[in-house]
């Protein structure tokens, strides 16, 4: 902990009004929010890359700025945000600040170069497209990771099986992937359930490698939120392998 590259004891940073709250995290209690932006911020530091002064990070999805407001002030870091939803957008451009945001659609791509960032963060964000948008997604993200960067992500896995009607769970066995309401894309009315297998068959076609994970992590769901209703996404660090080279062109 002691190498980190910025500080997260920082107080009094701007917290989004109780309905954004309630929007994006299906609850609009304080010390949740808090916490939970805390941990992932944490997360998300350990993996930027330390050769890189300022490192370029993305937080794609970034809602109404659960983890952003937790780095948008820190040293040697250059801040991106994407976010799909205006108002959401609106208030972390006039509240999070010195960070460059963009107002993405629910499709890629994304007004970036490729090979602009260090480090990207999607924090359920995957948890709410369906198939094809994921691979397409995937593809773009590592369209505009650099060659040694990481990708920092959650997904809903084996944890939610619980939550699985028969239909689902045999989409899920025989696809891969179960989806609710996919006709909604990129809103919290679309719920996406992957096994892993399914991911990092994607990941290898968008030329990433999964280098680590973490089962239903207790770090994205801190205490006070119910266990069964919300057993804790999986949190996935992905990297660029060797073959990159034409798979990123899916996104297009």
């Amino acid at each position: 902990m002691s190498d980190r590259i910025f500080d997260l004891r920082s107080v009094n940073i701007p917290m989004a009004p109780a309905e954004l709250r309630s929007r994006v995290s299906g609850t609009s209690r304080k010390a949740w929010f808090d916490k939970s932006g805390r941990n992932i911020a944490a997360i998300v530091q350990d993996e930027v890359p330390r050769h890189h002064r300022p490192a370029r990070v993305l937080d794609f999805g970034c809602g109404c700025g659960r983890v952003l407001r937790h780095l948008a002030t820190s040293p040697g870091l250059e801040l991106h945000a994407a976010e799909i939803q205006t108002d959401l957008l609106t208030w972390c451009r006039g509240n999070l600040q010195p960070v460059r945001y963009v107002n993405n659609r629910v499709e890629p791509p994304l007004p970036y170069e490729d090979d602009t960032f260090d480090l990207i963060y999607a924090i359920s964000v995957f948890t709410h497209l369906p198939a094809p948008l994921h691979t397409r997604w995937l593809c773009e993200l590592s369209r505009i990771l650099g060659p040694d960067g990481r990708i920092v992500m959650t997904e809903r896995g084996e944890a939610y099986t619980g939550q699985l009607n028969p239909e689902e769970l045999h989409r899920l066995g025989s696809d891969g992937i179960a989806v609710r309401n996919e006709r909604l894309p990129g809103t919290n009315a679309c719920d996406t359930f992957v096994t892993r297998p399914w991911i990092e068959q994607e990941m290898r076609r968008a030329g990433l490698r999964l280098v680590r994970s973490y089962a239903a992590d207790p770090r994205i769901r801190p205490r006070g939120r119910s266990r069964r209703d919300h057993p804790g996404q999986d949190l996935l660090i992905a990297e660029v392998n060797q073959h990159r080279q034409g798979a990123t062109e899916r996104s297009r």
